[in-house]
């Protein structure tokens, strides 16, 4: 496999052109029934884009898309990126006060909500106070007024202009909007790309929203540089993803470890026949050793876990196609991508031990929009305090352990959530587990431990004490074990730390 060069492209909206022009006639989308050639999406991309000028979008100015996965929703946001506008992708599963908060902080021109793949767009457009817009090519669209607004500064270079703005999920506090530059997500583009070995006749399930950076960049635009297929889904549903897997639809399954688990469910112990199946990967959210062991058992492949965030655009480690690991280690830096780890007291740690992960590289971010402060804290001389604890293995490679404001103090140890979350789940009767710490009223804290259940299956929360005392010394033993009918999760699968601390903040001392 050749990595297509997209060196003479400098907006991520170009690929399209790229795609059009070399796979004309390949399959690009399939939702439903529907499907669209390449050349056709970029058709509708031209269509839209002349759309968006005439609705008085101007360069530098922010357009927000408001949507779930659909062709609206990539060809607006293709169009969008073709030249100098900045689009705000909002996932339209967020509250009322969550897209309303992000459309108050960014200030964009227009809003367009893509009302017919998703209620939830049209719940929020009504709120919102909005017209009818017709593209030629979409439908379900709708746009709201002018906003009096000012554009941003405009750049030629690549690595200089805005491409997309990614507000945070927020699982630890207010969401941040993430710029990213167009150099930036193709400079990954192309390296997943090629570490992931990408083909043309590769079918991607578009399951992960595109909103999000993971789906954005490792399925949408790994698509249009390469002329792969995307099939759409709205929501993850077990016996659509079954069917498309045994029937041969999909080559690559991209998955946070929460789908798996439901997979796993769902097979109840039987392996998968997927004969067209080439890659399983994840990432977006920790991914523990008995998961890892019991899905790649299921589908006999070996499950790729990746490492990374919004504001690397978004991969800093990756295990290579193909590659088996034993562990549970989220592979090597990405080339082009430099990784330290640092102790408390600002050493670096070569070898053994475990610091906060800091990175730079080609998808680095420009910074948070109209948030200096919070820039100037994530960034120091050009490196990225990723807020991540890790560990290196014996290889070298990155084994993320939890993060540094999640880290628990009992007894003046530090206990790491994500090996006590890893023990608990390796319990059969657990499906997710999530700890958080709570202050004993001095410099120790309790950790408090929240379980999901297997449906159908039942433990009492003795046992599952008795199991992790089996397993762990004393100190990273957990305070209390709460069984819980729904893990709070975001829309990616990360196990919401803020909702459990209110929890944790009200259960009996």
């Amino acid at each position: 496999m050749s990595t297509p060069d997209l060196s003479h492209i400098n907006r991520v909206g170009r690929l399209l052109d790229h795609a059009a022009e070399r796979f004309p006639n390949f399959t690009a989308i399939i939702d439903g029934a529907r499907s669209w050639t390449w050349k056709e999406l970029g058709d509708a991309a031209l269509a839209a884009a002349s759309a968006i000028e005439r609705l008085g979008v101007r360069p530098g100015d922010r357009l927000m898309i408001v949507g779930e996965n659909s062709f609206e929703f990539v060809v607006l946001y293709l169009a969008a990126a073709r030249g100098d506008v900045w689009p705000i992708l909002t996932n339209a599963r967020l509250t009322a006060r969550e897209v309303a908060q992000i459309r108050h902080h960014g200030q964009p021109r227009r809003t367009i909500y893509v009302t017919a793949s998703s209620d939830d767009a049209s719940s929020h457009a009504l709120a919102h106070g909005v017209e009818n817009l017709n593209v030629p090519g979409l439908g379900g669209l709708k746009v709201s007024g002018l906003a009096d607004c000012e554009p941003e500064r405009c750049y030629d270079a690549p690595e200089k202009q805005v491409s997309v703005v990614l507000y945070t999920s927020g699982t630890t506090g207010a969401p941040k909007g993430v710029m990213l530059s167009h150099a930036s997500l193709l400079a990954v583009t192309r390296e997943v790309i090629s570490t992931q070995f990408v083909r043309s006749d590769d079918r991607f399930y578009g399951i992960l929203p595109f909103s999000h950076i993971y789906s954005l960049v490792w399925v949408l635009l790994s698509a249009c540089a390469t002329g792969a297929s995307i099939i759409l889904a709205r929501r993850f549903d077990v016996a659509q993803a079954l069917s498309l897997l045994e029937s041969g639809g999909i080559t690559r399954l991209q998955g946070v470890p929460t789908m798996f688990v439901k997979i796993l469910e769902a097979l109840d112990g039987q392996r998968i026949e997927a004969p067209s199946l080439r890659q399983i990967s994840t990432g977006a959210a920790p991914l523990d050793l008995a998961l890892k062991s019991a899905v790649e058992e299921a589908f006999q492949l070996p499950l790729a876990n990746g490492y990374g965030m919004t504001e690397m655009a978004p991969t800093i480690t990756v295990v290579k196609f193909g590659e088996r690991r034993a562990d549970a280690a989220c592979g090597h830096p990405l080339p082009g991508v430099e990784v330290r780890l640092v102790a408390v007291d600002g050493k670096e740690i070569e070898h053994e031990g475990v610091g906060e992960i800091l990175t730079r590289g080609p998808g680095l971010m420009l910074g948070y929009y109209k948030n200096a402060a919070a820039t100037s804290d994530a960034l120091s001389d050009g490196w990225l305090k990723t807020g991540d604890l890790g560990t290196r293995e014996s290889d070298g490679a990155i084994r993320v352990v939890g993060r540094t404001k999640d880290v628990i103090i009992r007894s003046g140890f530090n206990v790491y959530p994500e090996e006590v979350e890893a023990v608990l789940m390796s319990h059969p009767a657990v499906a997710l587990a999530g700890i958080v710490g709570r202050s004993r009223g001095s410099a120790d804290e309790d950790a408090i431990a929240f379980v999901q259940l297997v449906p159908g299956t039942d433990c009492s929360e003795t046992e599952l004490q008795e199991f992790a005392a089996q397993r762990l010394t004393g100190y990273k033993r957990p305070s209390v074990v709460v069984k819980i009918e729904a893990m709070p999760l975001n829309t990616t699968g990360k196990v919401l730390k803020t909702k459990l601390r209110e929890l944790a903040a009200n259960l009996p001392s």
